[in-house]
């Protein structure tokens, strides 16, 4: 009785949508590694150069796209609740739809005013209107992960990696 049960079950095989995801990462891993290589992986000063983020993440995305692909080729996949019907046949929600859309026009503004605030001002506001607006997030875990954000990305570019990020309003104050 068990076998008549498990001959029901659809068998887990290789996705080609998922292959060709996997693959599409590992060549942008790939090409983040290559052209690492054009900056130094240390300064003068023997201190992280701009070559390591990308060489080493370049890297670390092609290992991992790797297994994954040598994963869903010899196993394949099967989640749970795949019923085997593709995934492109399900039509997104407007609120999914009207929710990216939000998100894009978001990103747009925030490329437009970083001349003016500054990176990281312009992406810690960024991640406060997305965590407060769109994903309507409470107000004090948003504030907790926004200003988190902020001091991360200043005190890894700006005095760990001592990356010149365009400073806006705050120019010459930090």
């Amino acid at each position: 009785m068990t076998s008549s049960l498990t001959s029901a079950e659809p068998k887990p095989r290789a996705r080609i949508e998922v292959l060709v995801a996997y693959s599409v990462l590992a060549l942008v891993g790939a090409a983040f590694f290559a052209f690492s290589f054009q900056f130094d992986f240390t300064n003068s000063r023997g201190l992280v150069g701009p070559g390591l983020l990308p060489r080493v993440s370049g890297l670390i995305l092609v290992i991992l796209s790797v297994l994954l692909i040598l994963q869903e080729a010899l196993r394949g996949s099967l989640l749970v609740g795949d019923s085997g019907v593709a995934a492109d046949s399900a039509k997104p929600s407007r609120k999914t739809v009207r929710k990216l859309a939000t998100v894009f026009g978001l990103i747009t503004v925030t490329l437009l005013v970083v001349p003016f605030l500054g990176l990281i001002v312009s992406l810690t506001i960024l991640v406060f209107v997305l965590t407060m607006f769109v994903e309507r997030m409470p107000r004090i875990p948003s504030i907790i992960i926004t200003v988190s954000a902020g001091v991360v990305a200043y005190l890894l570019f700006v005095v760990a990696l001592q990356f010149r990020l365009p400073m806006g309003i705050l120019e010459g104050i930090l």
